[in-house]
């Protein structure tokens, strides 16, 4: 089976690719080959368009809840290996899934504050996720830079990890402790009726267990560089 120029469109998306699938008496499974470009799309519909047949039931519901908005500006997917293989853990085909985003809001952990204005990349590779954000903002303060990832989406329970470099008001910094549900818990008591002024640098490391249950510890590395406060 081989399509060249091949076109597609809904409310979602747009894409267009090529598809070849060879059947061989000399493999019991179809290689496929499907490259597809893509824009214009609803990145809140993201898990709607990736194998979440391999993926733990909390990786799909991350993916549902997590990307509450989003403009795909353009992007493009690859498939390349025996079906059988895939996800390709051991190297044997390809699978990627790759755009870039603007508009965005993340919502990375539940009823934590979300991470909104943002402009990513984000790739999805295998089992991994990837997620390159160049700005962004947590209430006003200036998202620098960041990394959010997951290094396998069918982990029980699969580890998000954040790491970034957050720049604005000091007294938004402590609103987040004390808005974030773990790290009130392990610093709330102090920081309740503490107020700041001034600007301050936040650099923050977050390993965050997803779908493991309510006794997961998160694990939170991080300094702060004050300016002026």
């Amino acid at each position: 089976v081989a399509g060249r120029d091949l076109e597609a469109s809904n409310v979602d998306i747009t894409a267009s690719g090529t598809l070849d699938v060879i059947r061989s008496t000399a493999h019991d499974s179809p290689f496929m080959s499907l490259v597809v470009d893509f824009k214009d799309g609803d990145g809140s519909q993201v898990a709607h368009y990736l194998p979440t047949g391999i993926m733990s039931a909390a990786a799909v519901d991350w993916l549902d809840e997590a990307f509450v908005s989003a403009r795909i500006i353009s992007g493009g997917s690859v498939f390349h290996g025996y079906l059988r293989d895939f996800p390709f853990d051991k190297g044997q085909g390809k699978f990627e899934v790759a755009f870039a985003i603007d508009n965005a809001s993340l919502n990375y952990a539940e009823a934590w504050p979300p991470i909104t204005d943002i402009g990513a990349d984000v790739r999805f590779e295998g089992r991994d996720m990837f997620v390159d954000v160049h700005h962004g903002k947590i209430y006003s303060n200036q998202i620098n830079w960041a990394k959010v990832g997951i290094a396998n989406m069918t982990a029980k329970p699969m580890m998000l990890i954040v790491n970034g470099e957050v720049q604005g008001a000091t007294q938004e910094k402590l609103d987040y402790l004390v808005a974030s549900p773990q790290l009130n818990a392990a610093f709330g008591q102090h920081l309740t009726d503490m107020t700041a002024t001034g600007d301050s640098v936040l650099q923050l490391n977050l390993d965050m267990p997803i779908g493991g249950g309510p006794n997961e510890k998160i694990l939170v590395k991080g300094g702060v560089t004050l300016k002026e406060n």
